[in-house]
């Protein structure tokens, strides 16, 4: 159970790790005033 745990916890992080800056940069890209960053 314990090494169940570990994994779901783990793979929960990385995910977080990717997916925060995935989203904020898409997020500073749609505030952008530049229209081909804000379309893509």
């Amino acid at each position: 159970m314990i090494q169940g745990l570990t994994v779901t916890l783990s793979i929960f992080f990385i995910t977080l790790l990717l997916a925060l800056p995935l989203g904020l940069m898409l997020a500073f890209m749609r505030l952008s005033k530049n229209k081909l960053i804000k379309y893509i």
